[in-house]
């Protein structure tokens, strides 16, 4: 739990002491290429994929100046409707974004993707809430829309347990509409 970590205006240099964190977890990512995926036939380009036992998995479009999610392949990445769903972004979203400068502003174009759940699977008290007559639909179709906009807004030094480094500081906005 950090303390006395103040956030800074934007601007710089700046000189970010945080080398009295002490970490308590470690977390790791292992990407793999993704023909190691179960879903890479439902992502035809994707370069890489994390595979996890909880989320399912995700796939990436890796390129010189970003790195995109492609898409998501899981049991469980519909919102917790208990389906096999495929999440295909198009176009992909990008992650990671090369060169970075200060000040930059990064504004991709939006990324959408669609996808239809059967009615079988959605519970009735769902579908009761909506005031949806038993019956009366098949499916229910959501198309979810995301739009980034990243701003490289400071620069400086950080000092952390392991070393001091220079670094910049990018604020992230995401706005989705379902």
């Amino acid at each position: 739990t950090p303390e006395g970590i103040t956030l800074t205006a934007s601007g710089g240099p700046y000189s970010w002491d945080l080398s009295s964190l002490t970490p308590d977890l470690r977390q790791t990512t292992v990407f793999q290429i993704a023909s190691n995926g179960t879903a890479t036939g439902s992502f035809p380009g994707a370069e890489l994929v994390t595979i996890s036992d909880v989320a399912g998995e995700t796939y990436y479009d890796v390129n010189a100046t970003a790195f995109s999610i492609f898409g998501v392949s899981g049991a469980d990445v519909g919102g917790g409707f208990p389906i096999e769903t495929d999440f295909v972004f198009s176009p992909p979203l990008p992650d990671l974004h090369a060169p970075l400068t200060f000040p930059n502003v990064y504004d991709p174009p939006p990324t959408s993707f669609g996808f239809s759940i059967s009615s079988d699977v959605i519970p009735s008290e769902i579908l009761d809430s909506l005031g949806v007559p038993s019956g009366f639909l098949d499916s229910i179709r959501l198309r979810i829309t995301i739009d980034r906009n990243d701003f490289v807004d400071a620069f400086g030094t950080i000092s952390i347990p392991g070393g001091t480094y220079e670094v910049i500081q990018e604020k992230r906005t995401d706005v989705t509409e379902t």
